[in-house]
């Protein structure tokens, strides 16, 4: 008896978001992956308070963060690459513009070049722990887009949780004919019968 089942789904390869170490506004020393929230969408945004358009990237998303969280189930941490000569920018800078995000300063910026990341602003969206998405720089309307990616992620995310898996089987028992060499069906298990089973597989959502 052999049973197959096959099933497909579009998509890419992700990689797993690395653990760095980041330090919180109070001094603290927090793991990246105790910081995301995975029944969230997580938008982590690498900043520096020199870069204008990382700020304005921040500003913007900032306008629609309230309705964001409401509509698409989504936090956006914010990670700043600042070095030692103006760390020290950070907290006041954050605390002006009134964010709601989580912020943290990668210090020894260990995130950054586990990420390969060359130059700022630039963003990753994290689902289930794996990098999903990834943008560098930022143009007036850019945030929309980013937006549509987490729409549609979440929108998939919904539809795979709705897909359930059953299998059914039926049976019929099989005697061996003497006279014609063949197998005939028949109604009742005996001893020198035979037993087929039949699986059927079906995939179905719940609506």
């Amino acid at each position: 008896m052999v049973l197959l089942l096959g099933l497909g789904i579009n998509g890419f390869a992700q990689t797993q978001v690395p653990n760095a170490t980041l330090t919180a506004l109070n001094g603290k020393s927090v793991k990246l992956n105790h910081e995301i929230n995975k029944d969230k969408v997580t938008i982590i945004s690498f900043w520096a308070t020199w870069c204008i358009p990382c700020i304005n990237e921040l500003n913007a998303i900032s306008e629609v963060y309230e309705q964001w969280q409401k509509d698409a189930n989504v936090e956006l941490i914010a990670v700043s690459i600042d070095d030692a000569r103006t760390q020290k920018r950070v907290k006041p800078l954050v605390n002006g513009k009134g964010w709601k995000y989580k912020v943290f300063i990668d210090k020894n910026q260990e995130l950054k070049r586990m990420l390969n990341i060359s130059s700022v602003p630039y963003l990753i969206v994290v689902k289930n722990g794996k990098i999903i998405y990834n943008h560098s720089g930022y143009s007036a309307g850019s945030e929309n887009e980013l937006y549509e990616v987490i729409k549609n992620t979440e929108h998939k995310s919904s539809a795979l949780d709705n897909l359930s898996v059953g299998f059914e089987s039926n049976m019929q028992y099989y005697v061996d004919d003497k006279k014609t060499g063949d197998f005939k069906e028949d109604h009742r298990f005996r001893s020198n019968n035979y037993l087929k089973v039949n699986y059927n597989c079906f995939i179905y959502s719940r609506i």
